[in-house]
């Protein structure tokens, strides 16, 4: 493989990367095991943040930076969240229901890139959607 190597982590115990996602100002965000940090780096500087969420497969940075969509980690693996970060810290995270055309989904895998999802649900179709609100 070639290419040339943008960054090299030097300071986290990364067993495994459980999910990586850029936003808008192309910052890289990366979520990894065994710490369950979630880390935004510019290359230069970082910011950690401790998610209330173990073990989560998957997660989305709205473009503005400070929203995130996880998936609910080990215990909730198909439900999500919305959590909001406010200066280096994480809100309480807000229960967030997938849907479709205004109607629940009940999902069984996700990937998340920046605010677009792809959710494939119990009934086997394929859904998108875009990063929006929680509902309370």
């Amino acid at each position: 493989m070639e290419g040339t190597s943008l960054w090299k982590n030097e300071k986290y115990p990364i067993y495994d990367c459980y999910a990586i996602s850029l936003d808008e100002e192309e910052n890289l965000w990366f979520y990894y095991y065994d710490e369950f940090r979630l880390v935004r780096t510019n290359f230069k500087e970082d910011l950690v943040f401790e998610p209330p969420i173990e073990g989560s497969g998957s997660f989305s940075v709205a473009p503005s930076g400070d929203t995130f969509l996880f998936q609910g980690g080990y215990q909730e693996h198909n439900k999500f969240y919305f959590l909001t970060a406010h200066g280096g810290r994480l809100g309480k995270k807000q229960k967030a229901i997938p849907t479709c055309d205004g109607n629940k989904v009940a999902v069984e895998q996700c990937s998340l890139l920046r605010s677009q999802m792809l959710f494939l649900g119990k009934n086997g179709v394929l859904y998108g959607g875009v990063l929006g609100e929680s509902e309370a």
